[in-house]
């Protein structure tokens, strides 16, 4: 579960939430996944989101209210998501067709919450201080139309991805993720209070491979058991120490 200041985002395969080792995700190569991301502020949230360097919502962004979540289950074509996120194996044939990327194998959730406003009220003795957020917001989940935003926000491309970089052979852990099955999730349209200048990032990698080199032939869920590396006896996935051995289990 990857943390950051308010919002939570997790990967998802088969219905069941992938454990992460700091911000990596092992996931099987052909392998069909989601994203649940959930807002743990008093405030809405507006999120973007690229995978592989680019943007999976078609120019949208999503709109997530206080303490709600979304799952979204793939790709976005207008306010429809329509295939899902599927994880495969970038081979020596897709490398040299499609090309490599700087950031291929890589999740990227930007967001931004609304601003806190400050109102002052006041009584016979002393002054009282309260904060709250803009009180227009409606809608649901997604925007595309920045003219509904404040003037003073604007929105630009990430110029972060390197489309035409050149490597070596890819590795066997390289993977990228294309369009999979069918799928019809759709979306209202909604807007958004003014937005705090600050912009956060969560990061997650998606993995085919293990350390030893093995490919990740099922995924790795919260409910996975820990190996210890010292001794070799499995624990629960909630331990933190080995109970054999003493060990940290990462």
């Amino acid at each position: 579960m990857m943390y950051n200041a308010g919002l939570v985002c997790v990967v998802k395969s088969n219905g069941k939430i992938l454990r992460e080792d700091k911000d990596v995700c092992f996931l099987p190569f052909n392998s069909e996944y989601s994203l649940l991301i959930k807002n743990l502020e008093t405030r809405n949230v507006l999120v973007k989101i690229s995978i592989d360097g680019q943007d999976v919502l078609d120019g949208n962004s999503l709109i997530i209210h206080p303490n709600t979540e979304i799952e979204l289950e793939g790709f976005m074509k207008g306010s429809i998501a329509k295939n899902k996120f599927k994880f495969i194996k970038k081979t020596k044939e897709i490398s040299d067709y499609r090309g490599d990327r700087i950031d291929d194998g890589i999740i990227r959730i930007e967001y931004q919450f609304e601003k806190i406003i400050p109102i002052v009220s006041s009584d016979y003795y002393h002054y009282h201080y309260y904060y709250y957020p803009y009180p227009w917001t409606i809608g649901t989940v997604t925007i595309n139309d920045t003219s509904l935003l404040n003037s003073s926000v604007t929105y630009t491309s990430s110029n972060c991805s390197v489309n035409n970089c050149c490597t070596s052979m890819p590795q066997i852990d390289d993977g990228i993720t294309v369009k999979g099955s069918e799928v019809n999730q759709s979306f209202t349209y909604g807007n958004i209070g003014a937005l705090e200048d600050t912009k956060r990032v969560i990061i997650l990698r998606l993995i085919g491979t293990k350390e030893s080199g093995k490919i990740v032939e099922k995924p790795l869920t919260i409910q996975s058991r820990k190996l210890c590396k010292t001794c070799g006896k499995k624990s629960k996935s909630h331990l933190k120490f080995c109970s054999n051995c003493g060990t940290f289990l990462e």
